[in-house]
């Protein structure tokens, strides 16, 4: 997080980016041109402002000053592809990939590159497209920093925190001439839509109408019992943990806090939805850390 003046440069610095002399002229660009114009993984940082965010997050945590509140924290399994690293709008290619790595953690370390890489199962090009790239453009998108934040509330709350992560791969379209977008909406297909593999897993937004209940309002989808099932397992942990402060009830699995635990357990909310630990999930995050934690 930056101070404001910093914040203010790098308001100025993003604006330049994307070719505008001024604020009115950017904010009438369309979405897909700032896009385009601005990489997301450039756009400027939060600020500390002494209003909302009075000092550091990091800070605030290790102080014991976040809310002492139970927490359930988690992320979909496949957020987002690899593409997020390479350039999103790019040719997705390892050494693009590696690049992406590298402006990410802030090195020039090839061994690093490597080492993540390594510590992803992605041994070529073709594991890109596969989970594992998915995982990588996920942490680099959302995952880490939601670890992040649920590791750091673990340590420094008396409180239980819960983690979960949702696998549900959603089911295909209805209407075979659109596409998916964000948020479970659609888009047109039209001759410049490449063709993308299926996905591995939950992509972002994927979850909305599982937690909410409101499958049967998006009907561009072809829903099955399993989503039905599914979204009632999701919307009982849900409700349970907000009447409570904990997602367990009757007739679903044990899901225990991970406060504490150096392989935490992580609820994954698919068809057949159980407890793991994942010993390779918390090293990789524990490497990033050591570049990105402040």
């Amino acid at each position: 997080r930056a101070a404001v003046a910093e914040a203010e440069a790098d308001g100025v610095a993003t604006m330049e980016r994307a070719g505008c002399k001024s604020i009115a002229e950017m904010r009438a660009l369309s979405a897909e041109d700032l896009q385009q114009r601005v990489p997301m993984t450039s756009m400027p940082r939060g600020n500390l402002d002494n209003y909302v965010l009075p000092k550091q997050p990091a800070d605030i945590f290790r102080a014991g000053e976040q809310a002492q509140i139970p927490c359930l924290i988690g992320n979909n399994s496949a957020e987002m592809p690899a593409n997020l690293l390479s350039g999103y709008f790019a040719p997705l290619t390892l050494d693009g990939v590696k690049a992406g790595i590298k402006t990410w953690l802030k090195t020039d370390s090839d061994a690093v590159v490597s080492e993540v890489l390594g510590l992803y199962g992605i041994a070529g090009e073709e594991d890109l497209t596969k989970l594992p790239g998915y995982q990588l453009g996920g942490d680099n998108f959302i995952v880490y920093g939601t670890w992040r934040w649920t590791d750091m509330q673990q340590q420094y709350s008396s409180q239980p925190v819960y983690r979960y992560r949702y696998c549900k791969v959603r089911p295909d379209l209805v209407d075979q001439s659109r596409v998916s977008a964000l948020a479970g909406g659609t888009v047109e297909k039209t001759d410049d839509t490449p063709t993308t593999p299926p996905t591995p897993g939950a992509v972002h937004s994927a979850d909305i109408e599982y937690q909410m209940g409101n499958l049967h309002n998006n009907m561009m989808y072809a829903w099955t019992a399993d989503d039905y099932a599914v979204s009632e397992i999701f919307q009982s942990f849900f409700m349970n943990f907000i009447k409570t402060g904990n997602p367990n009830g009757l007739g679903l699995p044990q899901w225990d806090p991970i406060n504490g635990q150096d392989v935490p357990p992580v609820m994954l909310i698919d068809v057949k939805s159980g407890q793991e630990r994942d010993a390779s999930m918390q090293a990789r995050y524990k490497y990033i850390d050591k570049f990105l934690a402040n």
